[in-house]
């Protein structure tokens, strides 16, 4: 079933396959696999941090954001809170951090909708040249 929500997010994640090698050094590092999620999104509420010192020509928007997969309709159970994805939202590109999430627990909701996903979206808005 097609969702009634119009795609305007792409959240790439590096997802582990449950599989381990060894690196160079000898340590074992897990595996992933890319996987791309389109969602629909909508901000949250906002929140704003200040520019440091050494970062005076940008300044990082923090957005905590809400909405509901479309393709695939839901998450991988291995992808836990915290989890980072490269985002493309609207015009906008940064990462964003998925957060718990309470689906429903009706299947036929997240068959018709896609499942609920929710996290913080990290943007960094450039202005333009001092002079």
């Amino acid at each position: 079933m097609n969702s009634p929500f119009p795609v305007n997010a792409v959240l790439t994640f590096q997802v582990p396959t449950g599989e381990r090698r060894i690196d160079e050094l000898g340590n074992p590092e897990a595996i992933t696999q890319t996987l791309v999620v389109t969602a629909y999104v909508k901000e949250k509420t906002g929140l704003k941090r200040p520019p440091t010192e050494t970062d005076r020509a940008s300044e990082a928007q923090t957005l905590k954001i809400k909405g509901r997969c479309i393709e695939p309709q839901s998450l991988p159970l291995t992808l836990l809170a915290g989890a980072k994805a490269t985002a493309k939202i609207g015009d906008l590109e940064g990462d964003f951090y998925l957060e718990p999430c309470l689906q429903s627990p009706f299947t036929e909701v997240t068959d018709a909708l896609g499942a609920k996903l929710q996290g913080t979206f990290e943007v960094r808005v450039v202005y333009g040249a001092r002079g």
